[in-house]
């Protein structure tokens, strides 16, 4: 009886070895064909940042073709699809063709530097490389792609869609804009090694990803919150012989990052003053002309959302008369950015400087304003503010389209029109 029991305590022990052994195997089985999977790869790409490995990162990563698909999608490929000046458009693609390796060089090194510091450096070699006034130009037009804080309120969420045609995937991988709550993907093209792992070499849709968080951010800027968060204002002042100098202090109660930002760059203008009353009081020194520099400040919108407010200068340093002008400065309150048109109108073409013009020449006729004939146009860069209403408001200072008898002029723009 004893033996028997044994017998089939075995058994029970067998079964159970068994059925740990095949829990093991396909456990083994299933981590081997884990790590020859993309998304293992991607892994490995992640945590090589996370330990600043560039070797682990150059294995899974094709750097060089990455960057030359980048420069080649995101600069040459806008270009053909502009509706800009096709001649210009011409040139700056064979400057951008031309400079090519100079900039590959540049971004390599920086996404080196990145990988290996968790920062980017000033590369001296690679500055001294591009200190021409082509490469410069190339980089220009780089630059204005690749916005320093365009990843800002980016996060990783997850790690999307697989299709693999035999040695070659394509990934998609979300990213969540935290300001706007909007899902992006990005897919990535991989290849497969002969050890099994994956390395990316092109992301494939790196200008349309742009492209749809550009279009995404001019959407979410131009509709009212759905909640009021104004921020709290404070007006701070700068008072000597030759200044007055009165400037807003912003305090945000939940965005210290965006607060302290936001006030740099006011301050940045008031320097701008206090630096010019200065060299208005070296000449006033041996002049008995009372000379004087004003400056003060108007908001025009405060929602939480996005901060606009105009600055208004006033001075007089001889002549006949003084003289005054009107900067506008638009901020989004979420990241402390101080927004151009681009942002939140896209970029400044043909068909909407015929729209901005005829609003404008509209309002001239309508408001009798005194300008000078002919109305030649807006440029390439304007000087604006948003309204209380979300309009942007265009700027004009005396002499730029008028006398100085018809003063800073401005003209509200519908772009919904």
């Amino acid at each position: 009886m004893k033996i028997n029991l044994d017998i089939k305590i075995s058994k029970r022990n067998l079964i159970v070895i068994i059925c740990f052994g095949v829990i093991a195997l396909a456990a083994g089985g299933y981590y081997f064909y884990w790590t020859r999977t993309p998304e293992y790869s991607l892994k490995q790409i992640q945590e090589a940042v996370k330990t600043h490995d560039i070797e682990k990162f150059k294995q899974h990563v094709d750097i060089d073709s990455v960057l030359s698909h980048a420069i080649d999608d995101v600069l040459i490929g806008s270009m053909d699809a502009s509706d800009g000046n096709k001649e210009n458009n011409v040139l700056v693609k064979g400057i951008v063709k031309l400079a090519k390796p100079i900039l590959l060089e540049a971004a390599k090194s920086a996404v080196i530097d990145y990988v290996e510091n968790g920062d980017v450096k000033n590369n001296e070699t690679v500055k001294k490389k591009t200190n021409s006034d082509t490469n410069a130009l190339a980089e220009n037009e780089l630059g204005k792609k690749f916005k320093t804080d365009f990843f800002h309120n980016l996060e990783f969420a997850k790690i999307g869609s697989t299709k693999k045609d035999g040695k070659i995937a394509t990934v998609g991988i979300e990213f969540l804009n935290k300001e706007m709550n909007q899902t992006f993907v990005l897919n990535i093209k991989m290849r497969g090694l002969s050890d099994g792992s994956w390395q990316i070499i092109e992301v494939v849709n790196l200008k349309d990803f742009f492209d749809d968080i550009d279009k995404a951010q001019r959407a979410y800027y131009t509709q009212p919150p759905s909640e009021i968060k104004a921020a709290q204002i404070e007006d701070q002042e700068i008072k000597d012989t030759i200044s007055h100098i009165i400037y807003p202090k912003v305090v945000i109660a939940d965005n210290q990052e965006a607060q302290d930002k936001i006030n740099q760059t006011i301050m940045e203008e008031v320097n701008k003053r206090v630096e010019q009353g200065k060299k208005i009081a070296e000449i006033k020194k041996s002049d008995k002309v009372s000379y004087y520099l004003k400056m003060k400040y108007k908001l025009h919108l405060n929602d939480g959302k996005l901060l606009s407010l105009t600055f208004d200068d006033s001075s007089y340093t001889g002549g006949a008369h003084g003289m005054f002008g009107r900067t506008g400065m638009t901020i989004d309150m979420a990241t402390g950015k101080v927004l151009n048109w681009d942002d939140l109108y896209g970029a400044i073409d043909k068909e909407q400087k015929s729209k901005i013009n005829q609003s404008i020449s509209t309002q001239v006729e309508e408001r009798k304003i005194v300008i000078f004939k002919p109305f030649k146009g807006i440029g390439n860069h304007l000087n604006f503010y948003m309204s209380e209403n979300r309009k942007p408001v265009v700027l004009f200072q005396p002499y730029a389209i008028a006398p100085f008898s018809s003063g800073i002029l401005e003209f509200e723009i519908n772009m919904k029109d």
